[in-house]
């Protein structure tokens, strides 16, 4: 009686996004059915990916930073709350900190995708 063996297919990319939501805590987002098969339905918590410290940081700072992007006696009026110059400042950390993400993680295991709401600076 033999034995057949069968090649393994590898697992598929989890697909994130990049994207912040004031008040959410999160800026990472499951955007497929595999992703959040995987790591939980809509928000993705740094902590559940294989990301070293010091990026951990950069993304919790970044939401916190964008947080101070809206006013916050009328968060329902048309941001961003900043000047130019701090929003093109914070888009710059984005993009930096979203190449980093790329890098950190596996190619062949997370696509980390930009929000193209993002460099308008809308929240909606």
């Amino acid at each position: 009686m033999g034995h057949r063996m069968t090649a393994l297919s590898p697992p598929e990319r989890l697909r994130l996004m990049l994207r912040f939501d004031p008040g959410s805590g999160v800026c990472l987002w499951a955007i497929d059915d595999t992703t959040r098969a995987a790591l939980g339905d809509g928000a993705v918590e740094v902590e559940r990916l294989p990301l070293d410290a010091n990026l951990r940081h950069r993304l919790w700072h970044l939401i916190a930073w964008f947080d101070t992007s809206i006013d916050w006696n009328d968060p329902l009026q048309p941001g961003p709350f900043w000047s130019a110059a701090e929003a093109e400042r914070f888009q710059h950390a984005c993009q930096d900190t979203l190449a980093a993400l790329r890098h950190a993680l596996p190619p062949d295991r997370y696509e980390v995708l930009d929000d193209p709401q993002a460099a308008t600076g809308s929240t909606a």
